[in-house]
């Protein structure tokens, strides 16, 4: 929901003709001001799945947007938004879809075996109706291009940056070697690479801490920490301020995926100055300047995490230049400028549509 709020909020500004259409259980206090349309919908993904085959639902929803009579309907969640659904709509409005993850990624083998493909089939359709798609990173757009998707309807817009609340606590300073892996636990995030690298590196600092942070089942990671004293691990939610205290603590911020394309951690440790070391995968290389915000590391290398991390860790120089680097990347680059940017496409939306 983060997307939506923040671009939300930003395109109210642009202008005040806004509507989000969002369900129940979205934080509403985060999109106060907008005009809303709010649906029963599950908030778990098969749940959802389920109830997206509930003709009633889109029927609702369609009527509604039709009373709307919107310039542009713009589509953010394309694994959950089925595209029977966006024909309707395109039959009477422009479609613009953000397409957050155009192929699969790897998940628990079930996962990766039932929603993978039916998440590709679903972008496939999506593109097909819709008069202009938003990615968020070139890889994206030079794969959608591999499935003949129409080079003029592919606009690049960076996801907007993710920020936390003010802090509360200062750094503490018995944190001098600390690692942080933070967001939801899942196989393609390459924890166990994390803990390999951490274990490795325990042996030249003795000293170092290793934070896991996140909601998920962390059980077969467990296993592989077994009690080690350099690892702390918050296996569950973490509300914002908790969340902001942990990166203000953290040395630097790790993401050792073997899959997926991008993650707003990469410039929420921007806007605390912490340097990342990042796997090059997805659109990583595209937020992770190598060698001047972070070090880049192949997928799946243990040892090459190990050295980037021992190599920040024990240059603190070297670290806090990273870190500033990175803070003064984000900080230009803003909500403000991805609204404008999607004004672009809406206008040239509008423009093809007609012409269909």
């Amino acid at each position: 929901m983060n997307y939506i709020s923040r671009l939300g909020n930003s395109l109210s500004e642009l202008s005040n003709d806004v509507t989000v259409v969002l369900p129940n259980y979205a934080k509403l206090k985060d999109i106060s001001e907008l005009n809303k349309i709010i649906f029963s919908y599950p908030k778990g993904l098969f749940p959802a799945l389920s109830e997206a085959m509930n003709p009633y639902l889109y029927q609702t929803l369609f009527h509604q947007i039709n009373a709307l009579a919107p310039d542009v309907v713009h589509v953010t969640f394309e694994l959950r938004v089925p595209f029977f659904f966006i024909r309707m709509l395109h039959s009477r409005f422009p479609i613009v879809t953000t397409i957050h993850e155009p192929k699969g990624i790897s998940h628990t083998l079930l996962k990766t075996a039932l929603l993978n493909p039916m998440q590709e089939l679903n972008v496939k359709l999506l593109a097909r109706s819709s008069d202009s798609i938003i990615l968020h990173g070139e890889s994206h757009k030079s794969y959608l291009l591999t499935k003949k998707v129409p080079f003029d309807k592919l606009f690049v817009i960076p996801h907007g940056p993710f920020t936390l609340p003010n802090l509360t606590t200062k750094p503490r300073t018995d944190y001098r070697f600390n690692v942080l892996f933070f967001g939801n636990i899942n196989p393609y995030k390459g924890i166990e690479y994390l803990i390999k690298a951490g274990k490795q590196l325990s042996i030249n600092l003795p000293d170092i801490v290793i934070t896991i942070a996140g909601s998920g089942n962390f059980s077969r990671y467990s296993k592989l920490i077994n009690n080690d004293k350099h690892f702390i691990v918050y296996n569950r939610f973490i509300p914002e301020q908790e969340a902001a205290d942990l990166f203000q603590n953290a040395s630097l911020v790790v993401l050792p995926y073997i899959d997926g394309s991008q993650s707003g951690n990469i410039s929420l440790a921007g806007s605390f100055r912490k340097p990342v070391i990042a796997t090059n995968v997805g659109n990583f290389a595209e937020m992770v300047i190598n060698g001047k915000t972070g070090i880049l590391i192949p997928p799946r290398d243990y040892s090459a995490l190990a050295n980037a991390m021992y190599t920040l860790l024990t240059n603190d120089l070297m670290r806090q230049e990273m870190g500033e680097n990175g803070f003064n990347l984000f900080q230009k680059f803003t909500w403000g400028d991805v609204a404008n940017k999607t004004m672009i496409v809406y206008q040239d939306a509008i423009h093809k549509w007609p012409s269909k």
